[in-house]
């Protein structure tokens, strides 16, 4: 585990200026460094015990300085993921000199918000998705939540394992017609798995009442529908609409699943794409 270094972010700097903090005095006063491993587990919660994975050094010269929050920010790639809300932040009494915090202090399933549309996996679980991601920390003013004291440098990780299959066609909230078959596309998960190891994609078709969430949808209810695709088209599927009684006042909801030769699922949290609805005309 290396201090990362020659990094920032514009987030950080655009929130400076409009909260008026001197950046020169603040780091005069107080430094903060992140340290984090190259390859960090894909799930947060795994964080809380592993002291090895993150840990952020505190070094306060400022006398007048008793107690402070501690924000932690993750973006995949330029995208905002996750971040710890100001008011479940703990309050941290603090010394003279340098302080060591590690995640199971900074991070808990209760402080941790995730942002809408990054996908299944973090946001039913906080499990990180495959990629490229960094991570950042900055010292708040516990009394002002727009008063940042400090802020670390940018520090880089990588999470490996399988991205998710990518529903394409038809695309999301589509009408279609429901007296004539119809074919459904997807992509594959990558990177593609070596050999022996296989790929198998189960399409999954669900029947629902209007308005019904997707993901409640495929979590609390059986398919009406679902076939594993051949090795000649394995990301498509032509599914017989006008032989299973589909029905105007209805909502339907599509996935596809991909499972190894022992019926595992390639990546978390069990192996499906993010869910699309069909309607029927």
């Amino acid at each position: 585990m290396s201090k990362c270094r020659g990094l920032s972010w514009t987030l950080v700097m655009v929130f400076w200026i409009v909260s008026g903090v001197d950046m020169s005095a603040a780091t005069a006063r107080l430094a903060l460094n992140v340290h984090m491993i190259q390859h960090a587990p894909k799930s947060l919660m795994d964080w809380l015990n592993r002291p090895e994975i993150l840990s952020v050094d505190l070094d306060n010269k400022q006398d007048s300085l008793s107690s402070i929050k501690i924000r932690t920010i993750i973006k995949q790639n330029t995208h905002l993921v996750a971040y710890t809300r100001y008011n479940d932040l703990p309050l941290i009494n603090v010394r003279l000199g340098s302080t060591t915090f590690t995640a199971g202090s900074l991070l808990s399933s209760d402080n941790i918000e995730y942002l809408d549309g990054i996908g299944r996996g973090i946001y039913r679980n906080g499990t990180l998705s495959p990629g490229m991601y960094s991570i950042c920390c900055q010292v708040l003013d516990p009394s002002n939540p727009d008063s940042v004291l400090c802020t670390s440098e940018v520090c880089p990780f990588s999470v490996s394992g399988y991205e998710a299959v990518q529903l394409m066609e038809p695309i999301n909230f589509r009408w279609v017609q429901g007296d004539k078959p119809l074919m459904f596309k997807w992509k594959a998960i990558s990177p593609s798995p070596q050999v022996p190891r296989i790929v198998r994609y189960k399409f999954l078709l669900f029947e629902c009442s209007k308005g019904m969430d997707p993901e409640y949808v495929m979590e609390t209810m059986e398919p009406i529908y679902e076939k594993f695709s051949d090795n000649v088209s394995p990301l498509s599927l032509v599914i017989p609409l006008n032989k299973m009684n589909v029905r105007k006042d209805r909502q339907y909801v599509w996935t596809v699943q991909a499972l190894d030769q022992d019926s595992e699922p390639y990546s978390d949290p069990d192996g499906m794409a993010e869910p699309f609805v069909l309607r029927i005309k």
